[in-house]
């Protein structure tokens, strides 16, 4: 199971989108167990 908590930044005219936040990786694998917490960040392009 994934579950992704972020925000999103306002819509300004002329500027792109930025979204950042964590991922938390649950139970990945029966073999692996919980993957933990990740950090992610994107920009409309």
């Amino acid at each position: 199971m994934r579950t992704f908590t972020g925000t999103v930044s306002g819509d300004v005219s002329g500027q792109p989108l930025f979204m950042a936040g964590t991922a938390t990786v649950l139970y990945a694998a029966h073999l692996f167990g919980d993957l933990g917490e990740y950090v992610f960040s994107a920009r409309e392009q």
